[in-house]
């Protein structure tokens, strides 16, 4: 089992909490903060817009970080050949090189396709909270040796 791998994503979920607990003690105290340097540029309809929008920034993020690993990984197990070109071809391989059940890849790749509707700002995928799609990803990659 990857600890490794799964501290990577647990990590993009913590710095999440500590986003939105700094964008919500912003805007609660509003009255206080807006005129600190550091918040002077800002709105506080721009502070509630970036809390509405956090939870989907941070799950394309946590996507990115789930790939790179994979990346990381098929690198270094397969040293000399050629990494799949795509996402969706790096899931299938890792998944069938490390017989992976169908129901985690298959659950890997509906985070792949929420991603991917969020980041083109299309609603063709089922929606998911970071909560879900670290609890899948992580699923994936537990199982992966470190190499």
């Amino acid at each position: 089992m990857s600890f490794r791998h799964v501290r990577q994503l647990t990590s993009i979920r913590e710095e999440f909490l500590a986003a939105r607990a700094a964008l919500a003690l912003a805007v609660e105290h509003w009255p206080a903060l807006h005129t600190t340097r550091q918040l002077q540029a800002q709105t506080l309809r721009m502070m509630r817009a970036a809390d509405t929008n956090l939870e989907m920034t941070y799950l394309v993020r946590a996507f990115a970080r789930f790939e790179a690993v994979l990346r990381d990984h098929w690198i270094a197990a397969r040293p000399g050949s050629r990494l799949p070109p795509r996402a969706e071809t790096l899931i299938n391989r890792v998944a069938s090189r490390h017989r992976l059940p169908a129901a985690i890849r298959d659950a890997a790749h509906r985070v792949r396709r929420y991603r991917n509707a969020v980041a083109h700002e299309t609603r063709n995928a089922l929606p998911m909270t970071l909560a879900e799609a670290l609890a899948t990803l992580n699923r994936f990659v537990a199982p992966l040796p470190d190499v």
